[in-house]
């Protein structure tokens, strides 16, 4: 697989905190830097790890806090940060039903398309496409131009070459996910973040998805894995864990 010839991407979390009402979800003081590579974050059901994963992505936004992903001059490519004052949020609402986009609001949203790769742990695939009609569809909305001979690699290592004609109804929960990793992943995103990739997986397509997500880390990506899996382990460069919201290892 070709080295990305852009730089490097870091993500940082800057005293970030999650609180659902009374709960605090997430504590992350100071800074903590995911680098280029494969991490691997563990923790049990509740512990956070899947909270901070949507942060990372830009779903939700920290109560508290700062991520950002960042070049290596340390150059802001894409910030989420603590919810906004009141005032801000009606301007931001406002704005959004009148189809107005800042230009780095535009910048933001452009970056997120063309540079980052979301796996789900239940995947959403379209009822109504095949799954190769939906592949297609995912990144003609992107507006990227995937390479064929990459997305048949994928196709071809997850075993889906005889099921890219079937619909979602015809396709067992491990091939949903398999077709979903395969629409994340054709555009060769720089930055991967993937929720219990391998969950619904048996124990060869499991080896067979964190080998692929290791080839996206040797190509120079930030591959950020969530998983109780301990096959993930033998493919991670780092290991963080998470208990109650906070990082008790790294």
């Amino acid at each position: 697989m070709k080295r990305l010839e852009q730089d490097s991407i870091s993500i940082v979390s800057r005293d970030i905190s999650m609180t659902y009402g009374d709960q605090k979800v997430l504590d992350l003081p100071g800074s903590v830097t995911i680098p280029e590579g494969l991490t691997v974050i563990q923790g049990s059901s509740g512990s956070g790890k899947s909270t901070w994963l949507n942060i990372m992505a830009g779903f939700v936004a920290p109560t508290n806090g700062e991520m950002q992903h960042v070049n290596n001059q340390q150059e802001s490519l894409y910030s989420n940060k603590q919810n906004p004052g009141y005032l801000k949020r009606v301007m931001a609402l406002v704005a959004q039903r009148l189809l107005v986009q800042t230009r780095a609001e535009a910048k933001e949203s452009r970056y997120r398309s063309e540079s980052m790769g979301y796996i789900r742990q239940q995947p959403a695939l379209h009822p109504e496409l095949s799954l190769e009609k939906y592949i297609r569809l995912v990144h003609e909305v992107r507006g990227s131009q995937p390479d064929g001979d990459y997305i048949s690699s994928l196709i071809g290592q997850l075993g889906l070459s005889s099921l890219l004609g079937k619909k979602p109804r015809e396709l067992s929960g491990g091939e949903e996910q398999r077709g979903a990793i395969v629409a994340a992943l054709a555009h060769e995103p720089q930055i991967v973040l993937a929720d219990e990739p391998t969950s619904a997986l048996d124990h060869a397509n499991k080896r067979n998805t964190m080998s692929i997500l290791r080839d996206r880390a040797n190509s120079g990506a930030t591959v950020v894995v969530v998983s109780h899996d301990s096959v993930a382990l033998d493919y991670a460069d780092r290991i963080i864990r998470v208990d109650s919201g906070v990082i008790v290892k790294e």
